[in-house]
């Protein structure tokens, strides 16, 4: 499977992590878009894929909307 071999699929899973997070803490979708250097339609996929992944029980299950980004352990500012 594509990237396997290398770190580019958890970077990028943890990525989108950072994406979901930013938006639950209030960031709107075209702002998510220039900070992360994406398309609205990828943000927008992004989201959709994680708010349904969050609606599975045990997953994502530590973050809550009203967090700020700065309390989400995987969240390291640059």
């Amino acid at each position: 499977r594509w990237g396997e071999t290398t770190s580019t699929r958890q970077e990028l899973q943890d990525r989108n992590k950072r994406i979901y997070a930013d938006y639950l803490s209030g960031a709107n979708m075209e702002t998510l878009a220039v900070k992360y250097f994406l398309s609205l339609k990828s943000i927008q996929r992004i989201i959709r894929q994680l708010k349904n992944c969050h609606k599975k029980p045990g997953w994502y299950g530590f973050l809550k909307p009203y967090q700020p980004v700065s309390h989400i352990p995987f969240i390291q500012e640059h």
